[in-house]
């Protein structure tokens, strides 16, 4: 009768932490591609607003589970301002400014926008914290100044 056996030795731990020392090295390496491309992608869009060509959507499509496309069911549409994705407005403006923000003048803008007030507590803290720990914008350790990553 065949037993699978795990012999431990010094050696088989050293190449397991070898291992792990690559596999972390290669998802750091994939992380920094998926953050350069999606500066760039990023960078793009703006571009091409400014251009007044608007780009393609990333929205995915609603799909039912045997993959027909079904009708929206969200209860927002367009005209409304909330219907709007506060957490990529928020990153838009954050690059589109020369100089960082204060939370106040973001909020500001944001109300500006037509954000409803309700929307510029928790959830704006929670998007904008979002933004920071994917890399996206950059918030200033002393000041709390919203901007764009420094490059």
């Amino acid at each position: 009768m065949a037993r699978n056996e795990l012999i431990l030795s010094p050696a088989v731990l050293a190449e397991w932490r070898e291992d792990s020392k690559r596999r972390r090295a290669d998802l750091e390496r994939e992380q920094r591609e998926v953050l350069q491309l999606e500066q760039r992608i990023h960078a793009a869009e703006l571009l091409l607003r400014d251009l007044g060509v608007e780009p393609e959507s990333e929205q995915p499509r609603n799909r039912g589970f045997f993959g027909e496309e079904k009708e929206p069911s969200g209860k927002a549409n367009a005209a409304d301002p909330d219907s709007e994705n506060m957490t990529a407005k928020i990153e838009e403006i954050a690059h589109s400014r020369m100089a960082p923000l204060s939370h106040d003048q973001m909020r500001a803008k944001l109300r500006s926008l037509g954000f409803p007030e309700d929307r510029l507590g928790n959830y704006y803290y929670t998007a904008v914290h979002r933004l920071k720990n994917k890399g996206r914008i950059a918030i200033g350790t002393v000041d709390k100044r919203i901007g764009p990553v420094p490059r």
